[in-house]
């Protein structure tokens, strides 16, 4: 039985699956996901990384029919998720449950951002580990709309500044951890913002410069 018909068998079998963990497998192409999205309607856990055969068709196909989604965890060989969204807010709209969304190392829009920040809907952590192509207009954007974030990772995201953290810190009051290693402009003054405007906060980690 080939890696298809296996997935295939799995998402007939097992339709009521809720959660799934395929992160690198090399057998999985579109068409699992494809299978999965369409067969298992129950899936509100999805973590697909370095899958070197996957591409932005399975994601989308993922996006568009689990809507049930509380956690994705995506990455995808083209390296942007943008082009999986023929309508970003067609996956505002089937992403109101998403509550936690890993898209490390993948290229992000600042339009996504300002869609999946929106205040009616609620976050609570957002990974960004070496993403690119987004902006502080973006983050800030997100930010601002989802106070209720708990838990922010990014990681090598090398624009921020502590004047940008400063304000970023204001608007997270409900922070119980971030992580900002290799974010190479930040100074200790960042850490001590956080420590006074984030009091929930448990972790940080940050790699930080000494000013002169």
């Amino acid at each position: 039985m080939g890696p298809r018909l296996k997935i295939s068998a799995i998402a007939t079998r097992l339709q009521k699956l809720r959660s799934i963990i395929i992160s690198g497998n090399d057998f999985v192409l579109d068409d699992a996901l494809i299978e999965l999205s369409f067969r298992c309607a129950f899936l509100s856990e999805i973590a697909v990384r370095h899958c070197i055969f996957l591409t932005s068709k399975g994601i989308k196909h993922v996006i568009w029919h689990c809507k049930n989604l509380s956690l994705l965890s995506i990455s995808v060989e083209e390296n942007d998720l943008s082009s999986s969204l023929d309508s970003i807010e067609r996956f505002r709209v089937n992403a109101r449950n998403l509550h936690c969304l890993d898209l490390s190392g993948i290229h992000v829009y600042d339009e996504l951002l300002f869609v999946i920040g929106k205040p009616n809907l609620v976050r609570r952590k957002l990974v960004l580990i070496y993403c690119h192509g987004f902006t502080f207009a973006g983050l800030s954007a997100f930010v601002c709309g989802q106070q209720s974030l708990q838990h922010l990772d990014l990681e090598g995201t090398h624009f921020l500044t502590d004047e940008m953290m400063s304000f970023l810190s204001e608007h997270l009051p409900h922070l119980i951890s971030i992580d900002l290693d290799t974010c190479s402009r930040l100074t200790s003054s960042t850490f001590f913002n956080l420590a006074k405007n984030c009091l929930p906060l448990k972790k940080s980690e940050c790699s930080t410069h000494t000013q002169d």
